[in-house]
């Protein structure tokens, strides 16, 4: 048997060696697999907060001016039958508005979120939302979607921002700011009442309610109810067009329909203007059984109206700041008709109704503010 000469080498040396590069390899796979996960996951600290903190932070008073600029922009283009983001930015400017990690990803997210998964908090997201939302699903509090909304800015009226039902829903925001209209002065509430109750001018007579039960009577909502059922009454069709209950409704239809549409009008206006002046104790006003039937005398007394209700405008207009400029009617040298007269009325009181709710509307951010 031959014998090799070879330096002895120690087993266990060997299989120290050996572990030793197993333990290796499998070390350097668990870091290669810890890293690959991370890459996924939250990134460590030091990155966020690098991210985070790469811009200065506003402070307080920047943010609040930044949001009364865009509270100012939204309700001068977007009028006041809707919002309702301003709500919100104001809540979120007096809280510091919680926000978690700022996160735009899509997926459950909590915070202020843009994200298009199911959202709470203060979302821009296009999913489910709570909270103070603008997306166009399934919402509650403050929104400016098309869904449900329980907040003060309610969904856009069947009857149009100038229908019937928009005047009592304007009534019931000044009922839901009970504190933002101080009492007018005993001069002024005199003035204004011997102005709506005078029947020549008006043929309005003090009702048994006040001006709070009125906005919320049976009554009163039978009648607005009734009127949009009328053949004439005007309705919002698919395509954005407007049309009337039946296709085939007469030019008569019409203007019946117009002239019961404007009474109701003109009568929950003038209770909005004595709700504000003189509080939700104050007695409403209606129509006087005597008012006239045909529909030139229903024109000459809607015309007498606007006359009486647009002399209070300038000076309610001037208690709180604000500059009330009635509509002109171009001139013409054809005689007016009836359709003539009645499209002044509409045009008269769509600037009256936008001056009284601008001033609610001032008045609720103001309330939020507080």
């Amino acid at each position: 048997m031959n014998v090799i000469d070879r330096p002895f080498l120690p087993t266990s040396t060997l299989l120290t060696q050996e572990k030793k590069s197993e333990a290796k390899v499998l070390s350097e796979s668990s870091t290669t697999g810890e890293a690959a996960n991370s890459s996924n996951a939250q990134p460590d600290s030091s990155q966020v907060n690098a991210k985070t903190y790469k811009y200065p932070a506003a402070n307080p008073e920047e943010i609040n001016a930044k949001n009364r600029r865009s509270d100012d922009a939204v309700a001068e283009s977007l009028g006041f039958g809707e919002l309702n983001t301003l709500k919100a930015r104001s809540s979120n400017s007096r809280s510091g508005g919680s926000r978690s990690s700022g996160s735009r990803s899509s997926g459950s997210t909590s915070g202020d979120s843009r994200s298009s998964g199911s959202t709470s908090g203060d979302s821009r997201s296009s999913g489910s939302t709570s909270g103070n939302s603008r997306s166009s699903g399934s919402t509650s509090g403050n929104s400016r979607s098309g869904g449900s909304n329980n907040g003060i800015f309610r969904r856009k009226p069947a009857g149009g921002s100038n229908g019937p039902r928009a005047a009592v829903n304007t009534g019931k925001d000044i009922a839901a700011l009970p504190n933002a209209f101080p009492p007018a002065s005993p001069s002024i509430v005199k003035t204004m009442r011997d102005t709506f109750l005078t029947s020549m001018v008006s043929n309005f007579v003090n009702s048994s309610f006040t001006v709070v039960q009125q906005l919320a009577s049976k009554g009163l909502e039978e009648r607005i109810d009734a009127q949009s059922k009328m053949p004439g009454a005007q309705v919002k069709k698919p395509d954005g067009t407007t049309g009337t209950v039946d296709p085939t409704a007469t030019q008569e239809q019409k203007m019946q329909a117009s002239l019961t549409s404007a009474e109701i009008k003109t009568e929950t206006l003038t209770n909005n203007i004595i709700f504000i002046n003189e509080g939700p104790d104050a007695k409403a006003v209606e129509a006087s059984p005597d008012a006239p039937k045909d529909t030139q005398g229903r024109l000459t007394n809607l015309e007498k109206r606007m006359d009486a209700i647009e002399s209070q405008m300038p000076g309610l207009a001037e208690r709180y700041g604000l500059v009330y400029e009635s509509y002109v009617a171009s001139e013409s040298s054809e005689t007016p008709t009836n359709e003539s007269r009645m499209q002044t009325i509409e045009k008269r009181y769509e600037f009256m109704n936008k001056m009284i709710k601008t001033l609610v509307r001032f008045k609720q951010i103001e309330s939020e503010e507080d």
